[in-house]
């Protein structure tokens, strides 16, 4: 369902170090576990800086920050007890944008040319820790910029790093049969912060705003959606800012990630240049279900499996166990049964649901036991005539015993329904789908605003729910966006936070 595009800028603290002199050493300051003291480590021109620190299971991320002049700036780690267990430094600028990336058993190391100023170094595991700890050791120095390359004035690095994936060789995951049974629901059950972007820099804005949601008691992680052009990879690409920033908001708040594209208006241009059959809505083009004159609907499936393939090899790197996919749709993931597809030569109800059918055999080859796939029943209709019944009843017969790892999901939910019927009968009739073959529901909420959250929450227990996603506005923004969606207030936010933390106990 849509949802407003909202925006406030985040102002960020001053963190900057002073010094006596321009030294060309970097300094290191700990950010400590909130209570602790943090402490500053001297520096002296020339000398290498040096700090202790630990990663333990409660607080598998460390953060440190580093001022240092213009030249090269090169931290390196070593940590004791780490076995087979991975750890991830990574070198950032003031604003928490990845400049370069080091992953493994260690040592590890990042260099960077930069400018002057403040830079952060994160520490993280990226394997559970075992009890005992992790301790590491980070030292950091930095060569005057008379020894290093020269930067233009207020621009980038002369040679900027390239940035590895968390995992460098992500596995793309080869369809497979896994052993029946078996998901992924204690790791998704619960409620997610729901936010969509097109693009970093909108995560980047509302950053201290989705960390501040996920803190909450009972918040099970982050769920991001996005357009696929804003996220699109191809050739031996295996990640894009997009994902790498989602995944570095959730790590470092300790929760859960999940993904959803969305096709439709948002499929790239390269799937439409390579043939895929579509239509024209606003002179923009959407892909059909099926082929006709204006091209082949092969091409599409091929491209959808593709980028699919892509996206569960980095889930599989960064430990997303829920992946939401898209419909063909239009200007979001759902279902889309309007009348400009229905207007499209070749169609008919049985190409239309066949087309459908379709991308619920792609998506059930890359579920398994850790990867829970996903697709909503609701939609742009009419979906009256039992067309969200039959793909229900297609995936529980794809999956057989495997079922548990097809979620479906209702996008209309608020403080009446789940589905956003126009009407109590056509409601009615989706509710059905609630006693069908498929056990892992979920549901979104219709609109990022303030609601009665206890009759919301009510409501999951109608479709047996896992798992919910609410927008992120509904944590905090008072007054709302427009006189439409201005329902929120104060107490209502206080009961939101209330009705997560008693979901979260039946997880």
């Amino acid at each position: 369902m849509s949802t407003s595009s909202l925006s406030a800028r985040r102002k960020r603290p001053s963190r900057s170090v002073s010094l006596a002199s321009a030294v060309a050493s970097a300094t290191v300051l700990a950010l400590a576990p909130a209570g602790a003291a943090t402490g500053l480590v001297p520096a002296s021109s020339g000398s290498t800086n040096e700090i202790a620190g630990r990663l333990t299971p409660e607080r598998p991320l460390t953060r440190h920050e580093v001022t240092a002049s213009d030249g090269t700036l090169v931290a390196t780690l070593r940590a004791d007890n780490v076995s087979s267990s991975r750890i991830a430094l990574s070198l950032r600028d003031d604003t928490g944008a990845l400049i370069t990336r080091d992953v493994g058993t260690g040592p590890l190391q990042v260099s960077a040319d930069v400018p002057g100023g403040d830079y952060r170094l994160r520490v993280r595991a990226m394997d559970p820790v075992d009890p005992r700890g992790i301790s590491y050791t980070l030292r950091t120095n930095g060569e005057p910029a008379s020894n290093a390359p020269t930067n233009p004035p207020g621009g980038p690095p002369t040679n900027p790093p390239t940035v590895p994936p968390e995992d460098p060789t992500p596995e793309e995951p080869t369809p497979e049969e896994p052993a029946p049974g078996g998901s992924t629901d204690n790791a998704i059950c619960g409620t997610w912060v729901l936010y969509q972007v097109e693009s970093v820099s909108q995560l980047r804005t509302l950053r201290t705003k989705i960390e501040d949601a996920l803190a909450l008691p009972g918040v099970v992680g982050f769920s991001v959606r996005f357009p696929w052009d804003a996220a699109d990879m191809t050739g031996t690409q295996t990640t894009t800012p997009l994902l790498d920033e989602a995944a570095d908001i959730a790590a470092d708040s300790g929760k859960a990630l999940s993904i959803r594209f969305m096709a439709g208006a948002h499929t790239p241009q390269r799937v439409f240049d390579a043939g895929a059959a579509s239509y024209l809505v606003n002179g923009n083009p959407a892909p059909l279900p099926w082929s006709n004159a204006s091209g082949d609907h092969q091409v599409f499936l091929d491209a959808y499996r593709d980028y699919l393939a892509k996206l569960a090899a980095w889930s599989k790197a960064h430990d997303v166990r829920l992946l939401h996919l898209s419909w063909y749709g239009l200007d979001w993931a759902e279902l889309n049964h309007g009348a400009e597809v229905r207007a499209a030569p070749g169609y008919s109800q049985s190409t239309w649901l066949t087309g459908h059918e379709q991308l619920i055999d792609v998506g059930a080859q890359f579920a398994s036991k850790n990867l829970t796939v996903e697709l909503p029943l609701s939609g742009y209709g009419p979906l009256s005539g039992g067309q969200s019944a039959a793909l229900a009843d297609h995936i529980a017969e794809r999956m057989g015993a495997r079922v548990d790892q097809f979620a479906i999901q209702a996008n209309g939910w608020d403080e009446t329904q789940e589905w956003g019927s126009p009407s109590a009968a056509v409601e009615n009739d989706f509710d059905k789908i609630w006693n069908g073959p498929v056990p892992t529901r979920g549901l979104q909420m219709i609109q990022p605003d303030g609601y009665d959250w206890a009759k919301v929450y009510d409501r999951l227990a109608t479709a047996d729910a896992l798992y919910a996603e609410v927008y992120l506005p509904s944590f905090w923004q008072t007054p709302g966006p427009s006189a439409a969606y201005d329902n929120n207030t104060t107490a209502r936010i206080a009961q939101l936070e209330n009705e997560i933390a008693a979901f979260a106990k039946r997880c």
